[in-house]
């Protein structure tokens, strides 16, 4: 199974996200993700075996524990990935002190589980860490060819807020022609 660790995010940026969404509507060769799709990626497992599921989500829960809640402040929406050509749309967020330490605690502890499954491992160790917290907002659709101009994306009056973290979760990632569904697996506290 396709596996992930993720913050969620709270119900007030949930429809903070869905009103800036509803007034770029018209933007036709953007897909908008789901609001129930919507989280900050802590760290991309891939492919896991059934049989590796309890020692994830034991590893899960005892650096979910281990970690007190956070803030991250939202920066801006913008096109995504930065530096190259433009398939997304992510809301940047700055990465806290506490966030980074969860998703390094995270990619030493699974770098450990996943010794011997050299793909798992090379993922996390080349690009399953992410310590440029960011929410994928939308994905240009690949039914339309790539825009020649992109729509100018307007900015929320909520930038320089923070988003309060309190909960990780695991998800399952199954892929769809139309878009990805994440089933939540787990939740796990995060340390008052």
């Amino acid at each position: 199974m396709r596996l992930f660790l993720a913050l969620p995010l709270s119900y007030d940026w949930l429809k903070t996200f869905e009103h800036y969404r509803d007034a770029h509507s018209d933007i036709r060769y953007l897909r908008w993700m789901p609001l129930e799709n919507l989280h900050v990626t802590a760290l991309f497992l891939g492919e896991v075996m059934d049989a590796t599921l309890p020692h994830v989500i034991e590893r899960a829960e005892e650096i979910a524990h281990a970690t007190h809640t956070f803030m991250l402040d939202f920066q801006r929406i913008q096109y995504a990935p930065p530096e190259t050509r433009a398939h997304m749309v992510w809301a940047y967020l700055d990465a806290s002190p506490l966030y980074v330490r969860m998703v390094q605690e995270l990619s030493d502890s699974f770098s450990e589980i996943f010794v011997g499954h050299e793909d798992i491992k090379s993922s996390l160790l080349s690009g399953g860490i992410d310590i440029a917290p960011h929410v994928t907002f939308a994905r240009f659709r690949s039914d339309r060819p790539h825009p020649r101009e992109l729509h100018k994306l307007h900015r929320t009056e909520r930038e320089g807020e923070s988003l309060a973290f309190r909960e990780l979760r695991l998800y399952r990632s199954r892929l769809r022609s139309e878009r990805p569904t994440y089933d939540v697996i787990d939740t796990f506290a995060l340390k008052d």
